[in-house]
């Protein structure tokens, strides 16, 4: 059999040999990515190391002898012990000019910690404004600081140390500033991350000419150029585009005249007014296709979206794009002090401070698997469970390799998951026989859009499921048609790559099996298919199994951001195994209210930590209604009543699977209710769902024209009054 394999590939290797002009090709797109290695190597802040200088015996030490009052800790000589949530060191310097000053520790500090640094030139007058900050790095023995160059009355040192001992060898004043040097020292986990990169782009160039797939992107590629040679008609978009922004600025003056709100921002706005016209004029002359219509409108809402949320507003945002940098290194992470301030700071993403003397350097360094630069110590490993972050990682050492601010950074990672995820589902909608309707509404539900919009991986795993259903599903509405290579291996990669992040919904893997026998030349072909579906479905399982096994006989606590502290995954699994019965009581009177369809706004209209915006009622009308008409006769294929009943069971046990994980690791053993579980955990299930399930064997006869203009300017109003409401009002 597999000799068969062998000689198959080998065969259609020989057949689809590259020829020079596809090599050439391969050469022009593998030259930025080099040349992006290049610019890392010497010029990106990884390449830099800050060494700080100073004359030792120039500092004067006031610790212990200038002490006039410690609060908030316990302590004995130099031993501390904070016992107070705003620990305090009160010290009367001496009369002379202070410039800098160093905390140094016996021993290393266990954590990143902080302190913060209050200078006075009248006795006791500390405020905010007058004060330094600084984080002290995991393993550190000493904190320098740099102060304003005068005369102090009194210094308080801050040092938030809590959960742990402390040691204090001194703290030490000069009226000399530290000299910060910049070493030159070279990035070769740049390279290494550039060749990954081109390696990723070499499997993609081969696997589009083994599949025959680049005919259709080089006929794509040169239909783009016949329109470009079009210059009459570039001229009229241009012009159009020209009067839009114009309009919208004019638009966002009147508003202003009568609007007692003067805290919008000015460009977000006018943003806002523009991408709405721009929705419309797109909605009007590309309504024939309705995934080039998601294309189009996607893309400029979306950018919206990135650009008018400055905030971490998104679900465990900080903590995903933490992860997403850390990816975006091949082994060493090495990351500025900015850089580390947003991993680790609440707040606005507009408003990331970054010190001029150390925004160029390399803050922190550890190798991957070490550390986290993850504000939660989430255990995630593989490569396998955090593919997800692959799209943000490369756009932010991209960002990185020409020296971006932090801020640019940020934004050009999210557009890299929203990019990502708008291709996928293109593809998806193309594909598909029937259900395109259904399939982008669901796409741009508000908070599916938003996931695709924020550093999140649920983008990853709803658009590649969507992308191998519809894949799944057009091969079993062409039952006489024998399935291409081409289709397989789409099919498998996108469940394979789409349930790395969240293996959890791995029964969805098995609806793969309903491809039947006539679909392939010779059975041993089907054989195949069935043992690779097999083996990827049994990996799938023991990349979550495997590590929860082990978390359960190593007495792991469970979920680090559970609100409760009586979270126990060993004892709540024994629970139980110990008490079926009872579990079984919770979580039906669970799923009896996660189900419930008047709460779906959950994962319909919910934009995260902001809440939920309007319109939810229209939304669920309209995919109702879309479930219905969007059909055509090749449905008899995937909607009997065999087909709806799987696909119930798989929906139904991946929402146990999923509710039953949370009992474990979020919620309070033996607890009569289960925590964490959010509605937008239904929405990989929701496409497959309602394709099956919905289909009433309905004749759709309204006009093709105007069913998809109302279809797309329904959910793009939604989108676009969702912005006006949750972030621009």
């Amino acid at each position: 059999m597999f000799k068969e394999i062998i000689f198959q590939i080998y065969k259609k290797m020989k057949t689809n040999i590259p020829t020079r002009k596809m090599f050439i090709i391969l050469l022009i797109l593998l030259f930025p990515i080099l040349l992006l290695g290049f610019l890392n190597y010497f010029f990106s802040y990884s390449s830099y190391k800050t060494i700080i200088d100073y004359d030792e015996n120039n500092y004067i030490n006031i610790f212990p002898d200038n002490v006039i009052n410690i609060t908030g800790y316990e302590y004995e000589n130099n031993k501390f012990f904070t016992s107070y949530h705003d620990p305090q060191i009160l010290i009367s310097p001496p009369d002379q000019i202070i410039t800098s000053t160093i905390i140094k520790f016996k021993e290393p500090i266990g954590n990143n910690r902080g302190i913060q640094v209050f200078y006075a030139e009248n006795q006791n007058d500390f405020y905010e404004e007058n004060s330094e900050k600084k984080i002290i790095i995991k393993g550190s023995y000493e904190c320098i600081i740099n102060l304003p160059s005068a005369h102090y009355s009194s210094l308080r040192y801050d040092i938030d140390i809590f959960n742990e001992v402390f040691y204090i060898e001194g703290i030490y004043i000069s009226d000399l500033p530290f000299i910060y040097n910049r070493i030159w020292i070279g990035n070769f986990d740049g390279l290494l991350m550039t060749l990954i990169i081109c390696l990723i782009i070499i499997i993609l160039w081969y696997f589009s000419i083994f599949t025959d797939y680049y005919k259709e992107i080089v006929n794509s590629f040169f239909l783009f150029l016949k329109r470009v040679k079009n210059i009459k008609k570039l001229i009229k978009y241009f012009f159009i585009s020209v009067l839009i922004f114009l309009l919208s600025i004019l638009i966002d003056y009147i508003l202003s005249k009568f609007s007692l709100n003067n805290d919008f921002i000015y460009l977000r706005r006018v943003l806002l007014f523009f991408i709405s016209g721009i929705s419309i004029f797109i909605i009007k002359n590309f309504y024939c296709k309705p995934e080039k219509l998601f294309l189009f409108l996607s893309l400029p809402i979306g950018l919206l979206y990135i650009l008018s949320f400055p905030s971490w507003y998104g679900f465990d945002e900080q903590i995903h794009f933490a992860l997403s940098v850390e990816e975006s290194f091949a082994r060493t992470v090495s990351i500025n002090h900015s850089l580390y301030k947003t991993t680790n700071t609440i707040g606005h993403r507009a408003n990331i401070n970054e010190d001029s003397h150390l925004s160029n350097s390399t803050f922190r360094s550890f190798k991957k698997g070490t550390d986290t630069l993850s504000p939660y110590p989430i255990n995630r490993s593989s490569f396998y469970t955090r593919v997800g972050y692959l799209p943000a990682s490369i756009m932010i050492f991209i960002g990185r390799s020409i020296a971006l601010p932090t801020y640019f950074i940020i934004i050009l990672g999210l557009i890299g998951n929203h990019i990502a995820y708008t291709i996928i589902i293109y593809f998806a909608i193309k594909r598909l026989n029937s259900g395109k309707y259904i399939l982008s509404i669901i796409a741009m539900f508000p908070t599916s859009f938003v996931q695709s919009t924020t550093y999140s991986i649920d983008f990853w795993v709803i658009s590649l499921l969507m992308l191998g259903f519809a894949y799944l599903f057009y091969e079993l509405q062409n039952p006489e048609n024998v399935i291409k290579l081409k289709s397989i291996l789409i099919i498998l990669f996108s469940f394979f790559l789409g349930l790395g992040p969240k293996a959890i919904y791995f029964p969805l893997m098995f609806f793969i099996f309903f491809l039947n026998k006539r679909k392939f030349n010779t059975n041993k072909g089907h054989l195949i298919f069935i043992v690779s579906t097999s083996i990827i479905i049994l990996f799938i399982i023991c990349s979550f199994m495997l590590p929860y096994i082990a978390s359960i006989f190593g007495g792991e606590v469970g979920d680090t951001r559970s609100p409760s502290t009586n979270v126990n995954a060993t004892e709540q699994t024994l629970f139980i195994l110990k008490n079926p019965l009872t579990y079984a009581k919770t979580l039906f009177i669970f799923l009896l209210k996660y189900l419930n369809i008047f709460t779906t706004q959950n994962f319909v209209t919910f934009y995260a930590h902001l809440g939920s915006s309007s319109f939810f009622h229209l939304v669920w009308t309209l995919l109702f209604f879309t479930v219905i008409t969007d059909r055509n006769t090749n449905d008899i294929f995937t909607s009997n009543l065999i087909k709806k009943c799987i696909i119930s069971l798989i929906t139904l046990t991946s929402i146990i699977l999923v509710s039953t994980v949370f009992y474990i690791i979020f919620s309070t053993v033996g607890g009569n209710s289960i925590r964490g579980v959010q509605g937008r955990y239904i929405l990989p299930l929701l496409f497959p769902f309602l394709y099956i399930v919905g289909s009433l064997n309905i004749i759709n006869n309204i006009n093709k024209t105007v069913y998809t203009i109302s279809i797309f300017s329904i959910m793009s109003f939604v989108l676009l009054y969702g912005a006006w409401q949750m972030f621009l009002n």
